[in-house]
């Protein structure tokens, strides 16, 4: 039986919807305290603005709201704007959680998306999973077939809970500076380099191959320094 989250296996989204203001830019910065990044992403009626912390990480979302805020002040990103706050739980599971998934069980009940834990634990992108299980789920429901929990259980976990347990365990070195500035110089110099970690964030690119995908950019240097830096852990 699929239990509660614990503290341990959620991160907390805040910050503040900026009415009032307009962009036609994401924006993004990396950070190292607490591992993450700040956001603004353009809304047809706002910029949503924010920030994402592990609940473990020591820090309330009141502080990371102040702290967005701040950043909000020293970008002009959103000037004379009304903010409104917000906040929601985002799973952030380990290595070990995704390789040990429950997901369905009798008599013919499935968790989806969110619920079943599938967030990116790097980019915390949950969007690309909730639909790619809501499609196993549609497809062991079809199937008619008594054992379709444990079909549809078994596909997640061999088709992305692998794939999230290595970003679980990836996760350390992503958010360090030293990589954080090396990615960027990468993501500022070379337009295949950009297009491989667009896809990554949408999760179109997955881990298991991305160092060959950086590879083929032909930008033999830059990926062969994040090969070193990142992807051999």
């Amino acid at each position: 039986m699929a239990a509660p989250f614990g503290r341990e296996q959620l991160s907390v989204a805040t910050g503040w919807f900026a009415y009032g203001a307009e962009s036609d830019e994401i924006v993004i910065e990396l950070v190292a305290d607490p591992p993450g990044y700040i956001w603004s992403f353009p809304r047809p009626t706002h910029l949503a603005i924010g920030v994402c912390a592990e609940l473990t990480a020591g820090v309330t979302a009141l502080a990371l709201r102040e702290r967005v805020r701040e950043w909000i002040r020293a970008t002009g990103l959103a000037p004379g704007a009304r903010l409104q706050p917000y906040s929601w739980p985002i799973p952030s599971l380990t290595e070990d959680d995704f390789l040990d998934l429950t997901v369905g069980g009798a008599p013919g009940w499935f968790l989806v998306g969110d619920a079943a834990g599938l967030v990116d634990p790097i980019t915390r992108e949950g969007i690309y999973f909730a639909l790619a299980s809501a499609e196993r789920a549609a497809d062991a429901i079809a199937s008619g077939r008594p054992y379709m929990c444990e079909m549809y259980e078994d596909r997640v976990r061999e088709e992305l809970g692998v794939e999230l347990a290595r970003a679980a365990h990836l996760k350390a070195r992503f958010f360090t500076p030293s990589f954080t500035a090396l990615t960027i110089d990468a993501i500022a110099r070379s337009e295949p380099i950009r297009r491989v970690m667009a896809d990554l964030i949408a999760g179109r690119q997955r881990y298991d191959t991305l160092k060959w995908r950086l590879v083929r950019t032909f930008e033999l240097g830059v990926a062969f320094t994040l090969w070193r830096h990142f992807l051999d852990a």
